[in-house]
């Protein structure tokens, strides 16, 4: 199997060199700019969903923090006299 990859590299390799030294050097440009603007766009593209869909999920952690406080019991207080959890300083 990594006998076959090599191979299909070389090839690769061989064919990327003839396109770019041969007789189609214009049309491998133009294919080049083609894949280079559709890149720029599919690129964007992703970028904006990602963005709209980090704005939603903001909006619904916030509505649901809302709702949460808004459904939850009042806290209660601690008891006056000095519950604290700590011992008193020695000094």
């Amino acid at each position: 199997m990594k006998v076959v990859t090599i191979l299909v590299g070389l090839i690769f390799l061989a064919g990327g060199i003839a396109l770019w030294y041969g007789p189609l050097r214009e049309q491998t440009w133009t294919v080049v700019w083609g894949g280079i603007v559709v890149g720029l766009l599919l690129v964007g593209l992703g970028a904006l969903m990602i963005g709209i869909s980090e704005i939603r999920s903001a909006a619904e952690e916030r509505r649901m923090a809302q709702e949460l406080a808004a459904s939850a019991p009042p806290s209660q207080q601690q008891p006056s006299g000095g519950g604290s959890s700590q011992p008193p300083a020695q000094g």
